[in-house]
């Protein structure tokens, strides 16, 4: 289907990302929210809710690519947030947020990196919204990994 409304560019700037880079939706501080595809737009949801309850204006990025990972656009951002939250509808074994915490680890990261995703488990037949929801992926669950703290 088509690409939701909020994922569009701002007016005027109808310019193509670079290939294999990742694209930074909303730059901010402190909390870095890493969306993969379809997640995307559930990271920019819950940036809202952690502006509106923690009042951090948290960065969104829409990693783009996965091979290859854009280590160069990843490194100043895992540099300059205090907690990077990924959000991916695999797997997280051996998963793209996995490969995230790894370079962070690797690059002296010295705060936190969460992966969230599919858990190794069965999930059952449902809407994906509903999967989601079991495992964790809502804008409200992503937002309180950063506000219970």
């Amino acid at each position: 289907g088509a690409a939701p409304s909020s994922l569009g560019r701002g007016a005027g700037n109808n310019d193509p990302e670079e290939w294999g880079r990742l694209e930074i939706l909303h730059k901010g501080s402190v909390i870095c929210l890493i969306g993969i595809g379809s997640t995307t737009e559930l990271m920019l949801k819950a940036a809202l809710i952690i502006k509106e309850k923690k009042s951090i204006d948290a960065t969104v990025i829409d990693l783009r690519f996965i091979k290859p990972l854009d280590f160069e656009g990843l490194a100043p951002l895992i540099a300059a947030h205090t907690t990077i939250i990924t959000a991916e509808e695999g797997y997280i074994a051996g998963g793209v947020g996995e490969a995230i915490a790894k370079f962070a680890g690797e690059s002296g990261h010295v705060g936190e990196v969460i992966n969230i995703g599919a858990p190794d488990i069965f999930i059952r037949h449902a809407t994906r919204a509903e999967q989601w929801a079991e495992c964790g992926m809502t804008p409200e669950d992503i937002a309180a990994l950063c506000t219970d703290k």
